[in-house]
């Protein structure tokens, strides 16, 4: 067993994790604010749709990767550690610029949810916020 692979996964499964809870706590926090806290269901429902999605796709992704043949894996492997080396780069310089808007970007979201009285559309939100973090990972 690798050892290093394993911890390394780990790490970032929880790090991922801990972005994904922080959004959808946000969410709930401002729903919950707004006295708004009948729509938790719809959050998780989002939320517990993106995780198993996600789930979904990285057992393919470890099914397909692995049954690739010797160069072609590692080929793979490093064009995937490059391209998500580069996107957390840019996601750290995102990041950086935005970080102080991105509650007051979700608390908009919230709103115009709940004022056009979409059910998909909270769902829809807390999706894409959890499936983003799943594709990470």
């Amino acid at each position: 067993m690798d050892v290093g692979a394993l911890t390394s996964g780990l790490v970032t499964g929880l790090r991922e994790g801990v972005e994904a809870a922080l959004i959808i706590a946000i969410i709930c926090a401002y729903l919950a604010k707004t006295g708004n806290r009948s729509q938790f269901p719809l959050v998780f429902l989002g939320a517990g749709t993106a995780i198993g999605l996600s789930a979904i796709l990285g057992i393919l992704l470890f099914v397909t990767v692995g049954g690739f043949e010797e160069p072609y894996e590692q080929l793979f492997e490093a064009a995937t550690l490059i391209a998500a080396a580069s996107v957390v780069t840019w996601m750290l310089f995102w990041m950086r610029r935005q970080a102080r808007s991105v509650k007051g970007e979700l608390q908009a979201a919230v709103d115009r949810a709940i004022d056009k009285g979409s059910v998909t559309a909270l769902a829809l939100l807390a999706f894409v916020a959890v499936i983003r973090e799943g594709l990470e990972t």
